[in-house]
Parts: C-alpha cells; structure tokens; sequence
C-alpha cells in the first residue's frame, strides 16, 4: 500500500511539473493542459522505481508497462494513425525495459 502512495505522489507531481512548463511553454494554451498532465503522471510512474528501488519486486515490467502506456498517450493526443500508435507503444515499452540504462542521466529540478 505504501509503494501505491509513493507512486501516486510521484505521479502528482510529476503531473504538475509537466503542466506548468506545458503552460509556460505554450503561453498559456489550455487545451493542451490534460495531455501534458497525462504524460507527466506516466513518466513519474515510469521514474518511481529509480527512486524507490527496494519497493519493486520486478522494476523492469513496471518501466516496460508505465513505458507502453505514455508512449501510447503521446500518439494517441498527437491523432496519430494505429500503425503508428502500435509501433510508439512497442518503442515505448523497449524505452521503458532500458530506463535504467538513461533515467540515471536526467537531472531534476
């Protein structure tokens, strides 16, 4: 229960991070603020296990998973066709078994 409240917490702000760039970037265009939320929530859901990596059993299928998904909600708010959504949620998800390799790499805020 205790790695539920982490994730949620990591996926909150990660959501909000996003969303305030997403609007700072784009001036202020709000029709784009729940894509940028969506996104934000899945990468925090993607970065959780660097972060916390004694709460995982099997970190690599979260990352592949959590990987899946924000590819897939990328292609799917960009209107992209479903070859390529299928082929952004494939990458997705091999950019997600490799997240170790390139998650130590980013620096945060």
């Amino acid at each position: 229960m205790k790695i539920l409240l982490k994730s949620l917490i990591f996926a909150a702000a990660f959501s909000a991070a996003f969303s305030i760039v997403g609007l700072i970037s784009n001036y202020g265009e709000w029709n784009k603020l729940r894509g940028y939320a969506i996104v934000g929530a899945v990468i925090g859901l993607l970065a959780i296990p660097e972060f916390e990596p004694k709460a995982f059993v099997h970190p690599e299928l979260w990352q592949a998973f959590w990987g899946g998904v924000c590819a897939l909600s990328i292609a799917v708010s960009l209107g992209s066709s479903a070859q390529a959504i299928g082929l952004a949620t494939f990458f997705g998800a091999v950019l997600g078994l490799t997240a170790k390799l390139w998650l130590k790499h980013i620096n945060l805020p």
